[in-house]
């Protein structure tokens, strides 16, 4: 089972941005978190398999992606699923 923050709330045809922490996500539009970096793929790829297709899948990872090199390879391995990377987002 895994647990999403905010996904009642999205627009499935809007692109889907997918962040760390639930409070991140209540300010950013149509916003889900994992409460976690190391999302469920195997989630997304069942549940927006269209978004995921369509490259409106993105993770936006907080700023200790620049000093955290497991958080480095782990947005690569997102990249090579077919999920899009942003360095950040400011909220």
């Amino acid at each position: 089972f895994t647990k999403v923050w905010n996904i009642d709330n999205i627009d499935p045809l809007k692109e889907i941005i997918i962040l760390e922490g639930p409070i991140d996500a209540s300010f950013v539009d149509n916003a889900i978190s994992f409460a976690s970096s190391n999302i469920d793929v195997d989630f997304i790829k069942k549940t927006f398999p269209t978004q995921l297709r369509d490259g409106k899948i993105i993770m936006c990872f907080d700023t200790d992606i620049h000093t955290n090199e497991q958080l480095k390879q782990t947005a690569k391995r997102y990249v090579e699923e077919g999920i899009s990377y942003i360095r950040r987002v400011e909220v």
